[in-house]
């Protein structure tokens, strides 16, 4: 998923674990409930802070600030 443009996607309860999800556009994607351990969001774009938290809090690797 490195590179991918995911606007808009809804990637309710997706799992994403230890998935590369580098320099992807991520503007108005629905990340609730996704399993996220070891995902790579370095260089994301379109990330709410919330979702930077969420992110975070589960366990991804490299989330943008």
């Amino acid at each position: 998923l490195s590179n991918a443009n995911l606007t808009g996607a809804s990637l309710t309860a997706a799992n994403l674990t230890a998935a590369n999800l580098t320099s992807a556009q991520m503007y108005s994607v629905d990340l609730s409930n996704a399993t996220v351990t070891g995902a790579n969001f370095q260089g994301v774009q379109g990330l709410t802070s919330e979702q930077e938290q969420y992110l975070k809090e589960h366990g991804a690797i490299n989330v943008p600030q």
